[in-house]
């Protein structure tokens, strides 16, 4: 379980301003300026904040489960018991950063990405998102 859990660490540590603080509630917390995109539990319990209806979408993909203890917010909650699980908890994160980092260069929208950011273009599209997912992330709207 813990190499998983350093896979995640790791992983996602390593993205462009990401910190990684200790939680309140124990395991490891990362932020993208004063953001958080998520936050990784001891136990293998991943919880990562998106809007309701994108949370919504990933609930019926099978993406992810609600929140255990806030099922009605946009929070999601994945628990990690295998390296796939890992794979999936890094692709989770990876979403919610690039999300938080479309908001954060005050482009408002994931598809104003990928017109200007050929790079994140690349990498948004890589993440082989649903048609339905794509365009609920296009805007920011909860």
């Amino acid at each position: 379980m813990s190499d998983y859990l350093e896979m995640i660490e790791q992983a996602v540590s390593a993205w462009e301003g990401i910190t990684s603080n200790p939680h309140r509630f124990g395991g490891k917390e990362f932020k993208v300026g004063k953001q958080e995109i998520g936050h990784l539990h001891r136990g293998g319990l991943v919880d990562i904040p998106f809007t309701r209806k994108v949370k919504d979408e990933l609930l019926r993909e099978g993406k992810a489960s609600n929140h255990h203890v806030l099922p009605e917010s946009g929070w999601i909650s994945f628990w990690v018991r295998s390296e796939a699980d890992a794979q999936h908890a890094i692709w989770l994160f990876r979403l919610s950063y690039l999300h938080k980092l479309a908001a954060r260069r005050g482009r408002g929208s994931i598809q104003a990405i990928d017109a200007s950011d050929a790079e994140l273009q690349q990498e948004i599209g890589g993440l082989r998102l649903s048609a339905v997912l794509r365009s609920l992330l296009a805007s920011f709207e909860d």
